[in-house]
């Protein structure tokens, strides 16, 4: 049936943003904001089947939800107004706390319900005073966690609890739903191996999840809110303690160990795993971390947190301090499992979690090391091989750049917005050249060709089938050891660059009284990247450099790189005429880094941090975007203002006036608007 409760927002199958690391790969599969309107009704939630399962404590029901919200079943817990706790044990049997939320310890009454996989049965659990002592006002706690074994047969599971204001943890042995009192205990806590750093803390939001680690041993994990983890193994009645060392283990680069629960550890391919929420605080972001045996850590995938506050502002919505971000996991196979997240305030989602030996482009680009092999597993394109180098190929990623070039509010994109340049959006890739034995292999990998300008092919090189060594960090370079044939092209429109592009910082202010304050914006240039140089005036064979036009620049923008004639396929000495502005594809290339005493100042509009390797010549280039006389007529006008907007009438004011002929050429003038 359809509660009074749910909140009817739609789901939605549209991915967020996952970053990927370490071979990794994390999929959003589908996510749903029809979840309970009221999350302090629901504070908790496991996931299985596809489906979500969540104890509604305000109607005294474990509820399922799928990806369009709640579904007819649900089991009665026979209670209400009782905390959200829900555990589960490897069996399906659900176990609920009765109390109320701030309901203490106590042993007089029964302070359990276990209720059967299938809703038919229930059990109620009475603490033994012999163990627990009497009511423990103020020691109530919120969550349970996963049960190791079957609580309803012969075999029997333990429950573990803890509370708040008390450094204990109870065991308590269940069998066929009835308690063993002689086999129960508060167990002893050897916390020898934990730092003194990273105690034990107690409190009402701390829990207890069994799982079972690659070496088929069943662990504790021990977690609270704002701490690291506690990994635990029982030995008789004592809980052997290590700590998780999230804080230091994990690159300070990516955001971790938010203030809200949630850690989930599994095993998979051998392999262990933790799943963790992370940074911002109380938001719905989550790490998924491989955990190797000497407890070092790394990191597989992050999912970004997308979340909207409801007040639209920096301040929490009441319900979203409950320090909650749930997260389980269930396997598909040695390499793969399900993510089940949980949002009490926000939505309920699943994701694909794989794991692979393969290693991004991303990772090898930024963390690889020169002579080691590595396997790419991303998908990646074969965009481009050069004549004069037909044995190499220009390959990208499919955008997964460690530190893009990002606009802020404010900044005007000069080469989509000021010169209409750029009509694709930016692609921020990770590029390598891929060195091959022959020059067959060569052309079979890439998607155009010599002076094959045109076309916009690429070849698809699935991820896992390409394996090579780094030979080349600076500018990433792989000798290809073992590859698969590539599939059929796809399409690629090359990023187009003015040297403005190729300075840094990325935003420039015009020197020009009328743009002084227009903050330009451009995107850099990666190593290896295939790009279209546009508006480069060529400086001479002496100077060896190409700069920002005088004619056309009317916003005095500054600009060059240094030009290298090897990759060159005619003589680039008839081609290429001092004082000249064109356009021209070529390969980029970062400088090796200099000492700062022999860099060459900003100041010097000739020298960035790159080499540029022109690729194309002679008739190939077209006249630049400078003021140039043409007889052709005029086929298109755009007026643009100081702020960057675009019109096909003059603005008020100061407008750069950009015409296009039909001989394709481009002319620019600048004149004051004024409207009718």
């Amino acid at each position: 049936m359809l509660l009074a409760t749910l909140a009817l927002a739609g789901w939605s199958s549209a991915a967020a943003e996952e970053v990927n690391y370490n071979g990794g790969t994390l999929t959003q599969e589908w996510k749903s904001t029809n979840i309970l309107e009221n999350p302090t009704h629901g504070r908790f939630a496991y996931g299985k089947g596809n489906q979500f399962y969540i104890h509604n404590n305000y109607v005294g029901q474990i509820q399922l939800y799928d990806q369009n919200g709640a579904t007819e079943t649900t089991f009665s817990t026979r209670t209400s107004r009782n905390v959200s706790a829900l555990g589960r044990d490897d069996a399906g049997n659900w176990v609920i706390r009765l109390r109320t939320q701030q309901g203490p310890i106590d042993s007089a009454s029964p302070e359990f319900r276990i209720i059967s996989a299938d809703g038919e049965q229930t059990y109620d659990i009475t603490l033994p005073s012999s163990i627990i002592g009497a009511k423990k006002n103020g020691n109530s706690f919120l969550y349970m966690g996963a049960i190791a074994g079957n609580l309803l047969s012969e075999g029997g599971a333990k429950l573990m609890f803890t509370g708040a204001r008390e450094d204990a943890i109870y065991v308590m042995q269940i069998r066929n739903g009835a308690l063993v009192e002689s086999e129960s205990f508060k167990a002893t806590m050897n916390t020898d191996n934990l730092p003194a750093t990273m105690p034990i803390k107690y409190s009402t939001e701390s829990y207890v999840n069994a799982w079972q680690a690659a070496d088929g041993t069943t662990h504790y994990l021990y977690v609270t809110r704002s701490d690291n983890p506690i990994d635990m193994v029982l030995q008789g009645q004592t809980l052997i303690c290590t700590a998780l060392d999230v804080e230091t283990q994990i690159s300070p680069e990516v955001p971790h160990r938010g203030q809200s629960n949630g850690f989930w550890m599994f095993a998979m391919g051998g392999k262990n795993y933790m799943v963790l929420p992370c940074l911002p605080n109380w938001l719905d972001g989550f790490l998924v971390v491989l955990v190797n045996d000497d407890g070092s850590m790394v990191v597989k995938a992050h999912h970004v947190n997308d979340y909207q506050k409801k007040d639209g502002g920096d301040g929490l919505h009441p319900y979203e301090t409950l320090s909650s971000n749930w997260l389980n996991s269930e396997p598909i196979d040695d390499h793969s499992c399900y993510i089940y997240q949980y949002f009490p305030w926000g939505y309920m989602a699943r994701y694909i979690f794989t794991d692979s030996d393969d290693t991004p482009l991303e990772y090898i680009v930024n963390e690889g090391t020169v002579g080691d092999t590595y396997t790419i597993a991303d998908d990646i394109w074969g965009i481009y091989t050069a004549e004069k180098e037909p044995k190499r190929v220009y390959a990208k990623d499919l955008g997964r750049h460690r530190t893009p070039s990002v606009i802020e509010n404010g900044q005007i994109d000069y080469v989509r917005q000021w010169a209409h340049l750029q009509t694709v959006d930016w692609d921020q890739s990770n590029w390598v050249l891929l060195d091959f034995d022959t020059e067959d292999e060569a052309q079979r990998f890439a998607g155009r060709a010599g002076n094959d300008f045109d076309s916009h092919a690429a070849r698809v090189i699935k991820g896992g089938t390409i394996t090579g060594v780094l030979t080349d960090k600076l500018n990433p370079t792989m000798r290809v050891t073992a590859y698969t044939e590539p599939e059929d092209a796809d399409e690629y429109d090359e990023n187009r660059y003015v040297t403005a592009n190729f300075m840094t910082p990325n935003v420039q202010t015009s020197p020009v009284a009328d743009y002084a304050d227009t903050p330009f914006f451009f995107v850099k240039p990666k190593a290896q990247e295939y790009v279209w140089v546009k508006w480069a005036t060529y400086e001479g064979e002496t100077s060896r450099h190409f700069k920002v036009p005088q004619q056309g620049n009317v916003a005095g923008l500054q600009g060059g790189f240094t030009v290298d004639w090897s990759l060159y396929p005619g003589n680039y000495v008839e081609d290429f005429v001092e004082g000249k502005t064109y356009d021209f594809r070529a390969i980029v290339r970062y400088n090796q880094p200099a000492a700062p005493s022999t860099r060459r100042a900003q100041a010097d509009v000739r020298e960035g941090d790159y080499t540029v390797f022109p690729l194309e010549g002679g008739e190939k280039i077209i006249t630049a975007v400078t003021q140039i006389d043409t007889d052709a007529p005029v086929v298109d006008v755009t007026y643009v203002n100081l702020m960057g907007m675009q019109a096909s009438q003059p603005f008020e004011g100061v407008n750069l006036v950009i015409a296009r002929h039909s001989d394709g050429t481009v002319t620019t003038t600048k004149v004051i608007g004024h409207r009718q």
